[in-house]
């Protein structure tokens, strides 16, 4: 009688313990294949966010006018967005504020400031100045967590403005072991934009000029005096830090006619300011009578009733009878 091959309980058994071990060994280097992939993939998201971030930054210093780094972006205004603050050089700050040469320059623009910072662990650009102007666009996305970003600048004349950028990017992840974080810190240049140590001459006397109609300067500081060869044109003066604003300055000739003035008396009268003034209070008016003002005839003085856009005029008869002068064009000069 043959006998049936086949397997006994054992060798059953061993089969099996053999085939659980295989599988369990291939289960735990799959998981570490797919862990090992996932981890080196945050790594290269976070690698590529921060590459990209780097040179977008340092593209923008290199080609900006103007650099600064400060703590507060409350002041944002068409003065005060440039003001360097020299506590703020060699340490680091929040905000990068650069002015690109492409930017509009106004007290409205959309384009100008433009401010690097982050924000809930989001890298922001912000353009313009102004409740409604701002523009906002995002360098880093929702897979990468902004962990620091600061920003550093260091002064080097008569060499280039130095800006230290301190960034830190984490993947964004509530698994720990894909949490990957990279830092980088990295210095890009900047130029002056013009330094001068010697005088700066035109060509030819009165054949170069500085600015144009359409791209004026916005400031200008000199610490000696100031010579205009043609006329100049000035919205705003001032004398001195502590004095009062000039907004415009007036002169020509007025029609002045004094009243009949009794003798050793005087007597105040209204002129009309120049055509289109609106006289304002604070406003000032200086006069000079003319060559011909009656004997006796004395100026005392001119003030300005804003209530009435009037200039009150006060001369003085120093005569013993009354006199009436004649109507006649003074030369005036009135500051506001």
């Amino acid at each position: 009688m043959r006998k049936r091959a086949g397997f006994t309980l054992i060798e059953l058994l061993i089969y099996i313990g053999i085939f659980a071990i295989l599988a369990v060994s291939f289960s735990s280097i799959l998981v570490t294949f797919s862990r090992v992939t996932v981890t080196q993939s945050s790594r290269n998201e976070v690698s590529s966010q921060l590459s990209f971030v780097m040179q977008r930054i340092q593209r923008m210093v290199s080609e900006s006018s103007h650099v600064v780094v400060t703590s507060s972006i409350e002041d944002t205004d068409l003065n005060k967005t440039w003001d360097e603050d020299d506590n703020n050089l060699g340490t680091a700050q929040k905000y990068l504020v650069l002015k690109l040469p492409s930017d509009d320059n106004s007290s409205s623009s959309n384009t100008t400031p433009t401010i690097i910072y982050t924000d809930e662990g989001v890298i922001k650009v912000r353009k313009g100045r102004g409740g409604s102007n701002f523009v906002i666009n995002d360098l880093t996305t929702n897979k990468v967590v902004v962990d620091k970003l600061e920003f550093t600048k260091f002064v080097d004349y008569p060499g280039r403005d130095l800006v230290e950028i301190n960034l830190t990017l984490s993947y964004n992840s509530e698994q720990e072991q894909l949490k990957v974080s990279r830092k980088l810190v990295l210095g890009t240049s900047k130029a002056y934009a013009a330094v001068f140590d010697t005088d700066l001459l035109p060509g030819t006397d009165g054949g170069a000029s500085v600015g144009q109609a359409s791209k004026k300067w916005a400031d200008a500081h000199f610490s000696g005096d100031l010579t205009v060869g043609q006329e100049a044109k000035v919205t705003a003066l001032k004398v001195s830090d502590n004095g009062t604003p000039m907004n415009a300055i007036y002169n020509g000739q007025l029609t002045v006619n004094p009243p009949n003035i009794s003798g050793n008396s005087n007597k105040t009268f209204s002129v009309s300011p120049p055509p289109g003034v609106i006289l304002e209070s604070g406003d000032r008016a200086f006069l000079t009578p003319h060559k011909s003002l009656e004997a006796g005839l004395v100026l005392i003085g001119a003030t300005i009733n804003a209530e009435s856009n009037k200039i009150e005029v006060t001369i003085r008869n120093t005569a013993s009878g009354d006199i009436n002068g004649a109507s006649r064009n003074w030369y005036y000069l009135l500051i506001k």
